[in-house]
């Protein structure tokens, strides 16, 4: 029996399992170019009102000398695929001021970092 069938729903839901899983997946990039902070801001800007909020995706990341973050769902419970990694991946290929970039499969947000 595995784990996941040991718990009722509300346990399943505050241990996001089962059906209550939420996948993301990381990103990384370097910068091209040094760019001034009112240039790093409006890069950040423009990733997450285009790339990330339009496709009702969630991040937690930043940009310094590079950049980088997981993506996730906005919504709680969200599921994400393939699709979503193919969405963001293109558009980080298409920003010229990005070199090596690299988008990680797609893992659990709460348990997949061991």
């Amino acid at each position: 029996m595995s784990a996941v069938r040991r718990y009722n729903q509300r346990q399943r839901k505050k241990k996001h399992v089962g059906e209550f899983q939420e996948v993301g997946f990381m990103i990384e990039a370097q910068l091209g170019q040094a760019l001034s902070e009112q240039e790093r801001d409006a890069f950040l800007n423009r990733f997450l009102a285009e790339a990330i909020e339009a496709n009702g995706l969630g991040f937690g990341g930043g940009l310094d000398d590079d950049f980088g973050g997981f993506v996730v769902s906005e919504k709680a419970y969200g599921k994400l695929d393939e699709s979503h990694r193919a969405l963001i991946t293109a558009w980080l290929n298409q920003q010229s001021m990005l070199k090596d970039v690299q988008v990680g499969p797609l893992r659990d947000a709460w348990y997949g970092w061991g």
